[in-house]
């Protein structure tokens, strides 16, 4: 949940490497996962025009395909079992969501309606993009409701705020400060001045930097301090909370909100 008119303050080096494999975000709208083996039939009105394989330097060699039925053709190929996903796709198709995609109407619309509206003109038409196994309608088990259900629980306004703490500390340090229901800013650790605060993975360290983040304008909701790797199977896991309650008892995350006051405790 992102506003039209949000900002992005004091994001330092560091921060914006590590965070920078997010910025795409084509990677939440299409279902080619990275390092997948895929083979992509590209066509335009039944009339194949090429076909490639992604783990292919070339065109890949395959016999003449029918594509005037999209969908048996897709479960033919995947059928065989050499890829990992078949992508059927007709150009026209592409070509009508890009012109679609560039309406005045839609340009008005906040950054997450936006690419919610390009998700579904791209996926909706059963015919004009064939993926088998289809998209699974969410990134890593995020969804756009479930993001905006759990926004709107948060106070109005507040902040929230993950720590990444590796060997050689803070490796990713990032405030998204709330109103109304959307991100309005981000900033980073800097936002508390230079040199940033060296923050532990410690109560202590969860200690300092809420006692930080209360100092603000916006008071802090939720806090997360965890290291690289519980960071890395957090974005993925299907039951987040059950992860992060893990890696707390672990001792590899300390989690906070503003009605918790026992640092290391998840809420249920």
């Amino acid at each position: 949940m992102i506003d039209r008119h949000w900002q992005v303050q004091d994001l330092n080096a560091r921060t914006w490497r590590n965070l920078n494999r997010f910025i795409d975000v084509s990677l939440f709208v299409r279902a080619a996962q990275p390092d997948e083996h895929g083979l992509f039939v590209l066509h335009d009105g039944a009339q194949v025009l090429r076909v490639v394989d992604s783990q292919s330097a070339g065109p890949c060699d395959l016999p003449e395909l029918d594509v005037s039925e999209p969908r048996i053709l897709a479960q033919h190929l995947f059928d065989q079992g050499r890829w990992e996903r078949v992508h059927v796709i007709d150009k026209r198709h592409l070509a009508a969501v890009e012109r679609q995609s560039q309406q005045p109407e839609l340009r008005a619309l906040s950054i997450d309606q936006y690419y919610q509206r390009v998700f579904h003109l791209l996926w909706d038409d059963p015919q004009g993009y064939v993926c088998l196994p289809p998209h699974p309608g969410h990134w890593n088990h995020f969804t756009l409701n479930g993001v905006r259900a759990f926004v709107q629980q948060q106070p109005d306004p507040c902040s929230l705020t993950l720590g990444v703490i590796g060997a050689d500390g803070v490796e990713i340090g990032l405030i998204a400060d709330l109103g109304h229901g959307a991100i309005t800013t981000l900033t980073t650790f800097e936002t508390f001045g230079l040199p940033q605060p060296e923050i532990a993975l410690t109560p202590q360290g969860l200690d300092q930097l809420w006692e930080l983040l209360s100092a603000r304008d916006v008071p802090p909701s939720v806090v997360v301090l965890c290291t690289p790797a519980t960071f890395e199977a957090w974005l993925t896991a299907a039951d987040k909370q059950a992860l992060l309650q893990s890696a707390v008892a672990a001792g590899t995350a300390l989690y906070r909100t503003a009605d918790v006051a026992e640092p290391s405790t998840v809420p249920a």
